[in-house]
């Protein structure tokens, strides 16, 4: 699969789930973690699955389904990853979903192999928080 510059984030979500409600679904997540520059707390994270629920968002879909097949996809890929962080107002710690951003060599590896579609992804994925 060779990607296409100019839709890099649809890109993404074309690998992490298959069919076009789940892809609307995880382009409007990343559109808006994108918005909040990468990092979001558990508890926006949940408001952001309310709006889901509700369809405020224009996409109805399940609160259960989002954070079992959409979020968990992020995670298992190792997009997103959550962990804790002082929070200075509250002076708590707090659990926050991050962007983690991806290793790469320097140079791409000859293609097309898995090695050149992983490098390829990685520097996609690195691209769409550098903005």
């Amino acid at each position: 699969m060779v990607l296409q510059p100019e839709r890099y984030d649809a890109d993404i979500v074309l690998l992490l789930v298959h069919t076009k409600r789940e892809r609307a679904t995880a382009q409007r997540f990343l559109d808006w973690f994108r918005s909040k520059g990468g990092r979001a707390t558990k508890g926006e994270v949940s408001k952001f699955a309310n709006q889901l629920a509700t369809g405020e968002l224009g996409i109805k879909y399940g609160r259960t389904t989002f954070y079992n097949y959409i979020l968990k996809q992020f995670i298992n890929h190792g997009l997103i990853g959550l962990d804790n962080e002082f929070d200075h107002e509250s002076r708590k710690v707090i659990k926050v979903y991050k962007r983690i951003i991806q290793p790469k060599q320097v140079r791409r590896p000859s293609g097309p192999s898995l090695l050149y579609n992983a490098h390829h992804y990685a520097e996609v994925w690195n691209e769409i928080f550098s903005e």
